[in-house]
């Protein structure tokens, strides 16, 4: 499958990379900026991705990105208030990668190393979920759960994702 870096992933209203985004909320967090009041464990994240699907952005926002929608304009418009416990990255409407600290379980897992910890990758309804831990004592566990992205994908997000310094 194709993909872009994550320095150049963006997202277009009708899902084409660009160098800009049209669809994306005045939101977005960084390393600098905060999310809405909520669990402390992700603001910021003590991680970030190498690696997203094409058409992906790079800027992490907040909420759950199925809910969420574009209107007529290009905007968008949460459905319904923003948790402020889940942040996620956007693809094309219907595309995300919702990162959370409560885990989600799957009837199977496979083993893989994210972080170079162990973890669980496994299918869900509509989706695919991958839980996993960071060294630290606060914030050790973390859900990463996909829809719209393919298991390879949703693997390689994972799996790249590097500790912040």
């Amino acid at each position: 499958p194709a993909s872009v870096p994550v320095s150049t992933a963006a997202v277009t209203t009708d899902g084409a990379p660009s160098s800009t985004s049209t669809a994306t909320p005045t939101t977005a967090l960084s390393s600098t900026t905060s999310a809405p009041a909520g669990d402390p464990c992700l603001d910021p994240l003590p991680f970030e991705p190498t690696f997203l699907p094409e058409g992906f952005s790079a800027e992490l926002l907040p909420g759950d990105g199925g809910m969420i929608t574009i209107d007529n304009t290009g905007s968008v418009v949460p459905i319904e208030p923003l948790d402020p416990n889940v942040v996620h990255y956007a693809g094309s409407p219907g595309h995300f990668i919702n990162i959370a600290r409560s885990g989600e379980t799957a009837a199977r897992y496979d083993d893989i190393t994210v972080l170079g910890q162990s973890a669980q990758f496994g299918e869900i309804e509509d989706g695919y979920v991958v839980n996993f831990t960071v060294d630290d004592a606060a914030c050790s566990a973390y859900v990463m759960l996909s829809y719209g992205v393919s298991a390879d994908d949703t693997k390689r997000v994972a799996v790249g994702l590097e500790a912040n310094a």
